[in-house]
Parts: structure tokens; C-alpha cells; sequence
């Protein structure tokens, strides 16, 4: 748990390194609040990513309750390219942690699982 916690706020100082406006008054991660709500969020997707790599499926997302989800991040209008920036540096982050370590299977579904979350949140990029 702590390990997730430190990779999240890694991305999450990597992603306001790029985009410190997301941030300030206006952006769309202000106020504060807003933001806590995106680290939970991104907390909660390393969860399942963690979950579906420790059952070996790579397939974590559903596209029934992926669309309410969807819809919310619409209607409140969440960064999603924002998100995604910070879903690609968890990658690299546990990708590095894993390397070297023999856990190849693992960075395959890993890379597997993120890409599957991430194509699920790509509709949102329509909008």
C-alpha cells in the first residue's frame, strides 16, 4: 500500500512538473478537493491494475460500469488527458520497480491491463 501511495504521488509530481496550471485557480484540478479526488481516483485504478496483474487478466475494465464513469468525468469535468499522463507515468514507475526482478509475465500484463483502462477512458477524449 505505501509503495502504490509513493508511485501515485511520483505521477502525480510528474504530471504538475508539465502542467502546474491544472492546479491553479481555474484549472481544472482546482480547487483542492477536485485534485484529492483525482489522486483517489488514480489510486483506485492502480488497485485494479494490481488486481488483474496478480490474477493474470489483463482485461480489468467492463464496459457497463465503465460508461457511468464516463458520464461523470464529463458531467464534472475531469482532465482525462491529465489522467492519462498520470496513468502513463504509473506505468513507468512499476515497470521499473518490476524490472530486473524477473516478474516479466507481470510488466506484460501490467502494460497489458494499463492499456486496457486507458483505451476505456479514450472515449472520453470525444467529448
Amino acid at each position: 500500500m505505501a509503495q502504490s501511495i509513493q508511485l501515485v504521488d511520483e505521477a502525480r509530481r510528474r504530471l504538475l512538473n508539465q502542467h502546474p496550471h491544472l492546479v491553479l485557480p481555474g484549472g481544472q484540478l482546482y480547487p483542492e478537493q477536485r485534485a484529492e479526488a483525482c489522486w483517489r481516483d488514480c489510486q483506485q485504478f492502480l488497485r485494479v491494475i494490481t488486481y488483474g496483474v496478480a490474477c493474470d487478466c489483463a482485461e480489468i475494465t467492463d464496459k457497463d460500469g465503465m460508461n457511468p464513469l464516463l458520464a461523470l468525468y464529463k458531467l464534472v469535468d475531469v482532465p482525462v488527458p491529465a489522467l492519462l499522463y498520470a496513468l502513463t507515468q504509473m506505468r513507468a514507475l512499476t515497470t521499473h520497480l518490476l524490472e530486473g526482478t524477473g516478474h516479466a509475465r507481470e510488466i506484460r500484463c501490467l502494460n497489458m491491463a494499463i492499456d486496457d483502462l486507458m483505451k476505456a477512458l479514450l472515449p472520453a477524449q470525444i467529448w
